[in-house]
């Protein structure tokens, strides 16, 4: 789920900020530029992890301003494709169900599609539900904290295509600028999948693979492998980090 990308670019530190460590200035202005922020084909950027290199600050003319490029780390929310996440349904409607976690809300599992047999919108209670075999009606209301599958992930690049002024261009702009820069489709048609009560017997509780980069190997020298799955209860994407775990069915 949280991955590691390097990324080289040029930080300006303004005259405010001389008093700072130059490394503490550094780390500000780039998290400043680029925490909370989606790079698209990236992720949603948390916050700078470490500096690999840096060149010595050039004083920009008549500004005051240091200029420094700068090689850098971020931590990156994007998680891969079968990976299960627990997170909170904050909406319902006929074209599937919308889930958040604490620091991303564009999460969405296509109904009926991406969930279980026999589920259908219920008009009347604003929620779907799931008839199980033996005739119990699961409603998956909003408030409701659910586990979920990643099937795959659509990316809307909000740069303008032209400079000039046009009509129809601008109205495909104002349309564009209304959708998610990134969405995450998911699924809740699987075993252990579903409402947090669900069994997850079926499951096996894992940390990231050894191909999610070099964060996850240094979380396993402080983070055991856990037997149990949790609810998280983070503040932030920093803590989710240590909070969450990844399984696999």
């Amino acid at each position: 789920m949280f991955m590691l990308e390097t990324f080289s670019d040029l930080i300006q530190i303004d005259p405010k900020d001389f008093l700072k460590p130059s490394r503490l200035s550094l780390e500000d202005n780039i998290n400043r530029k680029y925490a909370n922020r989606i790079v698209q084909k990236v992720g949603l950027c948390i916050g700078m992890y470490d500096i690999l290199q840096n060149s010595e600050g050039l004083i920009g003319h008549g500004t005051g301003t240091v200029n420094v490029n700068v090689k850098f780390r971020m931590v990156v929310f994007r998680p891969y494709k079968g990976e299960i996440i627990e997170g909170k349904i904050v909406e319902c409607d006929k074209k599937g169900i919308r889930i958040a976690l604490e620091f991303f809300q564009d999460i969405f599992v296509p109904g009926p599609e991406m969930l279980f047999e026999k589920s259908s919108y219920n008009e009347a209670e604003g929620a779907w539900m799931w008839v199980t075999d033996d005739g119990a009606e699961m409603f998956f209301d909003p408030g409701e904290f659910v586990r979920f599958r990643v099937e795959s992930e659509i990316w809307h690049d909000k740069t303008p295509e032209s400079g000039l002024f046009d009509a129809a261009a601008a109205a495909k702009q104002e349309e564009d600028e209304q959708k998610s820069p990134y969405t995450i489709i998911a699924s809740m048609s699987m075993g252990a999948l579903g409402l947090e009560k669900n069994d997850l017997s079926a499951g096996t509780i894992l940390e990231p693979p050894e191909s999610s980069n070099e964060l996850a190997e240094e979380r396993k020298k402080d983070h055991p492998r856990r037997r149990k799955c949790r609810r998280g209860g983070f503040e932030s994407a920093w803590s989710a980090m240590n909070d969450f775990v990844f399984v696999t069915v």
